[in-house]
């Protein structure tokens, strides 16, 4: 075990010593995860299915799980938290799912429509497989890339200016692999319309990530609306699911789009530090990187906040 995880166990075990903060306190704990899966990568960063049920093992014993359709109640509820998962990848019914099955705990999956109708890969996973196992540089938007890399800057910035460029991103991926001779891929393929279909019937609510799982907040509002409708369309046409929640992609959107998906009748959920809306009409989600279920829960608690303070 390393000097960090022990120093949040010694934590953990202190904690009921320790205040709550009380700004942090105001809001409801929605965790938001991407992969769960053995094999290890520095920019996916997955967590291995030991270290999930460890996590979902911690946080039981101090809080309760609500569905997010119940997110109101959760809400008047100290202990209330609620799971999510995003992006259904291959990974979340093979590893995740069993876990949570076991553990009898609701669970939401934010579904990017066209990744699962096409089959084909996600174009922030696409990018994660070319800059990790790629050779060369390669130039976009005027700024240079390095493959071979797992600078998670460099990453994230390249997933952001992808999430601009619905048109071209994919002729662009595709021609890049060939140029940079990736061979090496990540085990992030998007589950089949039949993998989600088995999901819905064994308890999973299956929400809405968008179409084409774009930056919401640097593309167009008709193009917005016209993306929002067309992968509502396709949940309800393949799982007959009527959503009425929506996870903005990398979760940034605008006070604008805030407003047009409130019209639409749907509720928003963004991710903290992402958000550049007001917030009145958008849950905010917490991006669950930690290792150990200790080290979360004291971070749902407020604790890093405090020694921050």
């Amino acid at each position: 075990m390393s000097v960090r995880n022990r120093a949040f166990r010694l934590l953990y075990k202190l904690h009921f010593l320790l205040r709550r903060n009380q700004n942090w306190k105001k809001q409801l704990p929605i965790l938001c995860f991407h992969r769960v899966h053995p094999d290890y990568d520095p920019i996916t960063q997955p967590l291995h299915p030991d270290q999930f049920k460890q996590v979902l093992e911690v946080l039981i014993k101090q809080w309760f799980f609500y569905p997010l359709m119940e997110w109101k109640t959760a809400l008047r509820d100290p202990k209330g938290i609620i799971l999510t998962f995003d992006d259904a990848l291959s990974d979340f019914k093979e590893h995740a799912w069993p876990i949570i099955q076991e553990l009898k705990l609701p669970v939401t999956l934010f579904v990017p429509t066209e990744s699962v109708n096409t089959g084909r890969k996600l174009y922030n996973y696409q990018a994660a497989e070319l800059l990790l196992n790629g050779m060369g540089t390669f130039e976009y938007q005027n700024r240079v890339f390095t493959s071979g890399s797992s600078d998670l800057n460099q990453y994230l910035l390249f997933c952001n200016l992808l999430g601009k460029d619905p048109n071209s991103r994919e002729p662009l991926l595709e021609s890049w692999n060939k140029q940079l001779k990736v061979k090496e891929r990540l085990s992030v393929n998007p589950m089949s319309w039949l993998d989600l279909k088995s999901l819905v019937s064994e308890g999973v609510d299956i929400q809405n990530h968008t179409y084409a799982h774009s930056l919401m907040s640097g593309i167009s509002e008709e193009l917005f609306k016209s993306d929002i409708e067309r992968s509502e369309q396709l949940l309800f046409d393949n799982l007959s699911v009527k959503s009425v929640f929506l996870a903005y992609p990398m979760g940034a959107y605008t006070t604008r789009l805030e407003k047009l998906l409130t019209e639409m009748g749907i509720l928003g959920l963004g991710t903290q530090n992402c958000a550049t809306g007001s917030g009145d009409s958008t849950l905010s989600r917490f991006n669950v990187s930690d290792r150990t279920g200790e080290e979360l829960h004291l971070r749902l608690l407020g604790v890093h906040q405090m020694f921050k303070e």
